[in-house]
């Protein structure tokens, strides 16, 4: 066998192994916080008692139209639309450099979406005290 083709089927075999783990991956709309995890559905003092306080937060309203198919009578049936308006609340978490930050949205106060939104930032250097691996002089 030649060097190409050992080549070709160890980066094919790679190339399988990052599908698979890519896929074995919990779904984005779970969070892991440490010791548990906040899904879709749970409630904003829920996330912030798991996960603390986030980056950032921001909040806006939206107005939206939903509307529904209403059965009047016998083979009658009526839409209706209503306008309603929601608050939106959008939370970022910067879990450092190993994780990436994330990026949750609310709806009424209820976690609809979370999203990776790129790498979490370094944290700031230690103040007052040796990191670790340090040489004193």
């Amino acid at each position: 066998m030649s060097i190409r083709h050992q080549v070709f089927g160890r980066l094919s075999c790679l190339l399988v192994f990052c599908v698979a783990s890519f896929a074995a991956t919990p779904s984005a709309s779970a969070l892991d916080c440490g010791q548990r995890l906040v899904v879709r559905g749970d409630r904003e003092a829920y996330v912030r008692a798991v996960c603390g306080e986030p980056q950032s937060a921001m909040t806006r309203t939206e107005t939206r139209t939903v509307g529904g198919y209403n059965r009047v009578g016998e083979g009658t049936v009526t839409f209706g639309a209503t306008t309603i308006t929601i608050q939106v609340d959008t939370w970022i978490y910067d879990f450092g450099p190993s994780r990436f930050m994330e990026e949750l949205t609310f709806e009424n106060g209820v976690l609809t979406t979370s999203r990776p939104i790129g790498p979490g930032t370094p944290r700031p250097p230690l103040r007052g005290r040796k990191a670790k691996g340090s040489i004193s002089r």
